[in-house]
């Protein structure tokens, strides 16, 4: 499993949880209804930042994408209990094999986050059939 540079996860994180606070302060967000998304790296950014920061959002998609598990992220696991994550990957994905995802769902499920896994057939992308998965999820949770 890749581990990105802990000082660029780092800076990527405090750019995100700074733009989260430059849209609350701009706009009339319910942050109870804040999402992040994310594809590929997008979605390793998006899981990281819940674990550290899980007051922050309401919760995640992840898309073909996986936890870095060995970047010695600082889980906030009484936070990160119960908050909603759904993850898509193909089982034929060439950039990011299925084993990470499969352990990234595991990762998660320890700490108690409350995970909707789905596998499709599919390589690196984003098809109909998954976005129409993460649409259910959305309206379930909004």
């Amino acid at each position: 499993m890749r581990k990105p540079d802990p000082a660029l996860l780092a800076a990527a994180l405090e750019r995100i949880d700074n733009f989260i606070s430059e849209l609350l302060a701009t706009y009339p967000i319910d942050p109870q209804k804040l999402f992040l998304i994310g594809f590929s790296q997008g979605s390793m950014i998006s899981m990281s930042f819940l674990l550290t920061r899980p007051q922050r959002i309401a919760g995640v998609i992840a898309q073909s994408g996986y936890v870095p598990m060995q970047s010695g992220l600082q889980v906030d696991e009484a936070g990160v209990k119960g908050k909603p994550v759904v993850m898509t990957h193909g089982y034929e994905d060439s950039s990011m094999p299925l084993e990470w995802s499969l352990q990234s769902r595991d990762f998660l499920l320890r700490y108690g986050v409350d995970v909707d896994y789905h596998n499709f057939h599919m390589d690196h992308t984003i098809t109909a059939e998954s976005l129409a998965v993460v649409r259910a999820w959305l309206d379930r949770q909004i």
